[in-house]
């Protein structure tokens, strides 16, 4: 009985790492995106200002929310897809 509860420890745990270093990933996301667009602009050649930065920032925000949601709907129908295949 000790080793089958030890192995449910080790399966637990391996889950909580794994939603750990997901939420990192999610949480990190954005932050990640705004760093690459901000940097093609300035290795465009152009001025990053505050005039520019800010909306491109607001408008990244905006956009995190319906992302997140069409990842989510893709995931759900793969899922339903999977079920029919049975």
């Amino acid at each position: 009985m000790q080793a089958l509860r030890n192995r449910e420890l080790v399966s637990i745990r391996r889950t909580q790492l794994l939603s750990m270093f997901n939420m990192a990933i999610y949480s990190s996301g954005p932050v990640f995106v705004a760093i690459a667009a901000f940097s093609v602009h300035w290795l465009l050649g152009k001025q990053l200002t505050a005039a520019i930065a800010f909306p491109a920032l607001s408008l990244m925000n905006l956009l995190r929310y319906p992302c997140c949601r069409a990842r989510s709907a893709l995931c759900a129908r793969q899922l339903r897809r999977g079920e029919r295949s049975r």
